[in-house]
């Protein structure tokens, strides 16, 4: 799965690729760098110290740049409050206290994206769905 790692601290970048592995491709973004190749396609995961209103600033752009990534995590390290309803505020589907935790999160989301596109024999779509979409 495609991983957008956006953070405002390049010493993050090895710890997060370590941890990715080769299950994931990460594709790293510096608040205040260069942009990267944009894809619909993916998970977001953005860890920026919310509480600096210059980096909340920088980061608006880059979340309406990939505005059309479904999934948006966030990761706010001992998830004060304030932190993690900027982060709601800013788009995010998830808000996670560690990158350890999204690493969870992201393998959930992968697999239900897995089990999506390939339809799952488990779960097949009911009459009623068939008769909704109708």
């Amino acid at each position: 799965m495609l991983v957008y790692f956006i953070t405002d601290e390049p010493t993050k970048l090895p710890a997060i690729r370590a941890m990715l592995g080769p299950q994931h491709d990460v594709v790293p973004w510096l608040l205040g760098g260069g942009g990267a190749y944009v894809a619909s396609r993916g998970v977001l995961m953005v860890d920026v110290d919310l509480r600096q209103m210059m980096r909340v600033d920088q980061l608006k752009p880059i979340l309406q740049q990939l505005d059309s990534t479904p999934e948006k995590l966030f990761v706010v390290h001992n998830l004060a409050r304030s932190m993690v309803a900027q982060a709601y505020a800013l788009g995010a589907t998830s808000v996670v206290s560690r990158p350890k935790e999204a690493i969870v999160k992201i393998t959930e989301i992968a697999e239900a994206a897995k089990a999506s596109a390939q339809g799952d024999p488990e779960n097949p779509p009911s009459e009623t769905a068939d008769s909704a979409a109708a």
